[in-house]
Parts: structure tokens; sequence; C-alpha cells
């Protein structure tokens, strides 16, 4: 076969940014190029990359040289011999760049709705020990720092969260070692809280207020259903690239996680009303994280630890009002703990007390 005559055209080398009058011809599975100034050149086809067809005018680029373009002109003989743009490229240039975008957002949207309206229906099935062995990974993970010891402490939580249950199996409340001011809720029937939650917390009737809240969120399964919209993200958006698909899916979990807490605050409200505690403590302290949270940061070590809490807990104005507008005046409420257990709980982890505001 008869190979196709030189072609001319120009040719940016991807180092000078200069473009140079260029002539090409095949030679043995290669492209033979000469370029004013330089010597020839030749690259191998399997490099070679179809990027673009103005009019008459086609261009290469090299996958091993990052800003190699090679324009060849009125040229039908080398386009049919050098590689060609796929089929998905070529209808890409015929619809059009922003077109194919709108289209692509459209159909990401679609199947990323149809993904995560399936996690609720999935989630019902996932055998509770599945759930659990999930959950108790997670606290191992979690909870290296090291756990907190103590019978009296651990035996005083246990009776109340048994008491904040509607029913159902135990949760089993961990208390790690970190001085990070969180508590969270795994899959399974697991709740973790951190040493610095209970340094922070005044009463224990504010730490009864948080984990009425992490009650209602193993009662709704939202753990469960984090990890699964979490799995179900990741694999509409795996061919998203970088920070795209990063961005997208923190913004989903997100819009969900606003949703769990508005739905778990709604419950411990009532799991907190059932057993004669004020939810006043906890607006009382959700108000304070959330104004040492906006404040400016002046001590890195001390102000760090308390972000944590508004970043897995959205402090909005809503969810204190909601709180305090569930106070019934004229009530007579229990305490949450009886002095005894209380100091039991604060006696649980030995590590100092990290520098803090004063309430």
């Amino acid at each position: 076969m008869t190979a196709p005559p030189a072609t001319t055209g120009h040719l940016y080398d991807g180092v000078t940014g200069v473009r140079r009058a260029a002539s090409a011809r095949l030679a043995e599975g290669r492209l033979r190029i000469e370029a004013r100034d330089m010597a020839p050149d030749e690259v191998p086809l399997a490099l070679l990359r179809h990027t673009g067809q103005r009019g008459a005018a086609d261009t290469y680029a090299r996958s091993d040289r990052p800003g190699w373009r090679l324009t060849l002109v009125d040229s039908p003989e080398m386009r049919a011999a050098l590689p060609q743009r796929d089929a998905f490229e070529a209808r890409l240039d015929r619809i059009g760049l922003p077109t194919a975008i709108a289209a692509g957002i459209v159909a990401l949207a679609v199947v990323a709705t149809v993904a995560l309206n399936f996690v609720d229906w999935v989630t019902p099935l996932v055998p509770d020990r599945a759930a659990d062995r999930i959950g108790s990974e997670a606290i191992a993970l979690l909870g290296e720092p090291g756990s907190c010891t103590g019978t009296a402490g651990q035996q005083a939580l246990d009776r109340l969260v048994a008491r904040l249950q509607p029913g159902g199996p135990a949760i089993r409340v961990h208390v790690i070692d970190s001085p990070t001011i969180n508590a969270f809720a795994v899959p399974g029937r697991h709740i973790g809280v951190l040493r610095g939650l209970i340094e922070e917390v005044k009463t224990a009737e504010e730490l009864a207020g948080v984990l009425a809240h992490e009650v209602a969120h193993v009662e709704g399964k939202h753990p469960l259903k984090g990890v699964l919209r979490a799995g179900a993200l990741a694999f509409v958006l795996q061919n998203v690239g970088g920070d795209a698909a990063s961005i997208a899916q923190t913004a989903l979990l997100l819009t969900y996680t606003r949703g769990a807490e508005s739905e778990a605050d709604v419950q411990a409200i009532a799991s907190l009303r059932r057993i004669g505690v004020s939810p006043k403590p906890l607006a009382e302290f959700l108000s304070y994280i959330g104004d040492y949270a906006g404040s400016e940061p002046q001590e890195e070590g001390s102000w760090r630890v308390v972000l944590r809490y508004a970043s897995t807990h959205p402090l909005t104005g809503d969810r204190r009002r909601r709180l305090l507008a569930a106070v019934e005046p004229g009530r007579s409420y229990r305490a949450a703990m009886t002095d005894t257990e209380w100091s039991a709980v604060q006696a649980m982890c030995e590590a100092p007390v990290p520098d803090r505001a004063t309430r």
C-alpha cells in the first residue's frame, strides 16, 4: 500500500510555545515531522491522539508530551491513515460541549436520585448482625486512642441510655479517650462518646440530651443509611473526576445529615419528655457550642476540638428553637442521674482536662 504524500501544517512543540511551519509523512508506523528550526522527529502513531477538526484541518496531540500540538491541513489521505476520534468524541463535536455537559448533569441527577431513594428501600433489609458488625469495626477504628473504663460510670451511662430507648435490644455506649468534643452513632446499636464531650458539658442533663439525640439516630438507622448512601454516591460518581465528585458527594451527604438531625431532635425531645428530663440543657449546650464554633480561633489546641461537633452536628437556630419550645412551663423536671452516678461518669477518663473558654 502506497503511503500518503507529505502534508503541511504547523507544530507547537509543548516547550517553547512557538508556532512553527511543519510537514509530515508516514514512515513505517511512525509519523516523520520536519519543522522549521527543529531536528526531524519520528513519533510512533500509538502516541498520537486526534483532538479536533476544523474544516480541512486536523489537530493531533501526543500522549507523552503535554502541550504538543500538530495541525495538518487539507490531507484526507493522511487523515485516513492517522488515529481518528472515537464515536463519543465525534457525537460530542456534533452536539457541542455545553449541550453535552447539560445533558450529563441531568442524567447524573436522575441516576443519583434513584440510587439515594434505593437506600431507604434497602436499609430495612440489611440484617441487624451485619449492621452491628460494621458498627463494631467502626468503634474499634475510631476508638484507637483508647477506651475509658470505670464500672460505675459505664453502668450509669448504660442505665441512662436504657431509659432513653423506646424499646428493643440494648444500645452499647463506648467512652473513648479523645479530647475532641463529640458523640456519634454508628451502624448497629453503638454510640461513641468522646472524653472531650464529658469534660465540656456542665451537667448530666446536657449529656442526657446529647445521648437522647444519638439514641434517636440509632433507632432511625441513620448511620446505616449514611453508609449505604455514601456507597451509592461513590458508585454513581465513580466516573466523575477528582474534586467534582468529592464536592458533589459532600453536598449530598450534608443535606441528608441535616434531615437526620432534625428527625433525631424530634425523637430526642420525646425521649427526654418520657423520662422527665428537660430539653433546655441540650438547647443551652448547642447554643454554647454554636457561639464557640462561630468565634475566631485563638488557640488551635482548644478551638480545633470543639469544631468537630459543629462539623458533624449542624448547629442551626431552628434546632435550638425547637428544643426550647419543647420546654413545658411549670413542669418539675427530674435529674438525669444521681450526683454519685454523674461523678462516676466524669471519672471514667483520667486524662488532664484541656484549656477551654469558661462558661
